[in-house]
């Protein structure tokens, strides 16, 4: 046999070893494209295409702000109640937080020198009416006498006026015994009302002088509140005017409120000197269990000539230098891409904010999901319909009027 048609050894293992990595590598791309066969792919611009939800904003030229009163609960009556003259508290018969009826017997003075006073001035009383009793009989002796020309007119004259100056002397001295009886009364407390005793400020065995308070007394039932307000919020209310007051939760870590309903009652006409306000007093239903001292809040709108737009809060994002970023939608159809504009808070509330800046009027605003969004972003765009902005926008103004 000829040496051209043999093959070395080496030549045969070396096309062996090809073929068998030729052979899987055919067998995978094959299996790729059958994989891919009949399927399409988008592109990269459909594939960064996110859906946002917009809202068309208008520009106002005015917004409402709540500021909020504060007022302290007082009672309808409240009594600083001590004696009218110095002298030794003698009992104290009620004490802290007692209730007590109108006209109890409260505290009293020691009144031992007043009783002896009264004695030595009634029995003086006794005898100067033992002797206008017998100047009355002198004068009607000598009258007697007169008429039968036994004593003379000057007799008579003088007997009439004996008996006058022994009945002024009778009427002097019962005056005397009257004051005394109105001083040995004025050593006696008695409540004014029915009442609730808000402290004892004396203790039995003190002297106490006259106009000293010795308890404070606060009528029960009807409470008032009263509010220092600036002479623009207090003239927008009239009397018998009803509104909702709010009392904090005294407990820690609550941000709850009662809701507590008043009437106003007076509305003052002339400014406090030192706070330069305007008093509001309302009258707080019965049931309500509040406290004297308690503070109460009201909340009040002021309006603020300044032009912005309502936002609801999820649309803002953080911004630089104190500023915030509302994201835009600019363009059409395929060509819908993020602006960003920058924006500053004028006022905001629990939901929603007003803002001014770079946002014009018409503007399509993304009302949610900001944080998934970035400038120039391709994006679908779904306008909220126009009803559903103006519904925001009236429960946003509600919202305020209901506060009122």
């Amino acid at each position: 046999m000829s040496n051209n048609h043999l093959t070395s050894p080496g030549k045969q293992s070396k096309w062996f070893t090809i073929a068998l990595i030729l052979i899987p590598v055919a067998f995978l791309v094959s299996l790729l494209h059958a994989a891919g066969a009949g399927q399409s792919y988008s592109s990269d611009a459909e594939i960064r295409r996110h859906h946002v939800d917009v809202i068309q904003v208008e520009i106002q030229a005015s917004y409402q702000r709540q500021i909020k009163a504060v007022g302290k609960v007082e009672s309808t009556q409240q009594a600083n109640m001590g004696f009218e003259r110095a002298g030794t508290l003698l009992a104290a018969y009620v004490d802290d937080g007692a209730r007590v009826k109108q006209g109890e017997l409260l505290a009293e003075l020691d009144v031992a020198r007043l009783q002896a006073e009264r004695q030595e001035v009634k029995a003086t009383v006794e005898r100067a009416k033992a002797d206008a009793r017998l100047a009355k009989v002198s004068e009607r002796r000598i009258e007697r006498l007169v008429r039968e020309k036994l004593e003379s007119r000057q007799r008579l004259d003088e007997a009439k006026e004996q008996a006058a100056a022994t009945a002024a002397f009778v009427t002097q001295v019962e005056a005397s015994l009257a004051r005394i009886d109105v001083e040995l009364d004025k050593s006696r407390i008695y409540a004014p009302f029915d009442a609730r005793v808000i402290s004892r400020e004396v203790d039995p065995g003190s002297v106490v002088n006259t106009g000293q308070f010795v308890f404070v007394l606060q009528q029960q039932g009807a409470t008032e509140a009263r509010f220092a307000m600036g002479a623009d919020q207090a003239f927008e209310l009239s009397v018998g005017q009803k509104r909702t007051l709010h009392l904090p939760s005294m407990h820690r870590n609550s941000h709850s409120r009662r809701q507590i309903k008043g009437t106003v009652k007076s509305i003052s006409s002339a400014r406090n000197l030192n706070t330069r306000t305007v008093d509001v007093i309302f009258t707080l239903n019965a049931n309500n269990q509040v406290l004297s001292g308690d503070l109460l809040t009201l909340s009040l709108p002021e309006t603020i000539s300044e032009s912005g737009i309502w936002l609801p809060k999820s649309a803002l994002a953080s911004g630089v230098r104190g500023l915030w970023t509302v994201y835009t939608v600019e363009g059409t159809g395929e060509a819908q891409k993020i602006v960003p504009k920058s924006v500053s808070i004028l006022y905001h509330d629990d939901e929603h904010a007003f803002v001014s800046g770079a946002l014009l009027d018409g503007d399509f605003v993304v009302v949610q999901g900001v944080q998934r969004l970035v400038p120039e972003q391709v994006v679908n765009v779904s306008l909220l319909p126009q009803k559903q902005l103006v519904k925001n926008t009236a429960q946003h103004t509600v919202k305020h009027l209901v506060s009122r």
